[in-house]
């Protein structure tokens, strides 16, 4: 019975994400003697990116690299839906060949129309995992209150 008991909590435990790491954390001392860790050497060093979506005068999606290398080769969906009963949609797409550690790109869209509108934006780079940000609220013609996240 014991024996079970010791599988079943070693089960549970991996499945909650505690355990051994899945990346050894070896280190080595650089040229210019600083320590540095395999796990920091692959991961530390990327881009990463958030998406921000802000309501007023249309809809602003900014895409900012909020790590320390060069997003590079990002390329960014976003879609609107809108009206009384969301029956139309705006979909676009767009790529820039980088963005810098702090800097942001910024795309906006004018919608017309009374009624709910949701957005959903996804973003990626070579270096950077894709994020997903969803909005939702209202449109009163071009105007567009955030109401929902």
């Amino acid at each position: 019975m014991k024996k079970y008991i010791v599988i079943w909590v070693t089960g549970i435990l991996i499945l909650c994400g505690v355990g051994v790491a899945a990346v050894p954390n070896h280190t080595a001392q650089s040229s210019d003697h600083t320590i540095i860790t395999t796990s920091q050497k692959t991961f530390g060093r990327q881009a990463a990116l958030e998406i921000t979506i802000t309501g007023g005068i249309g809809i602003t999606v900014s895409i900012k690299n909020i790590g320390v290398e060069d997003a590079i080769n990002v390329r960014a969906e976003i879609n609107i839906n809108y009206g009384l009963i969301k029956m139309h949609t705006i979909t676009v797409q767009f790529n820039t060949s980088s963005i810098a550690p702090g800097e942001s790109a910024i795309h906006r869209s004018l919608p017309l129309g009374i009624g709910a509108i949701s957005v959903l934006a996804t973003a990626h780079a070579d270096n950077a995992v894709e994020t997903t940000e969803g909005e939702g609220g209202v449109l009163l013609l071009f105007y567009v209150h955030i109401t929902w996240h």
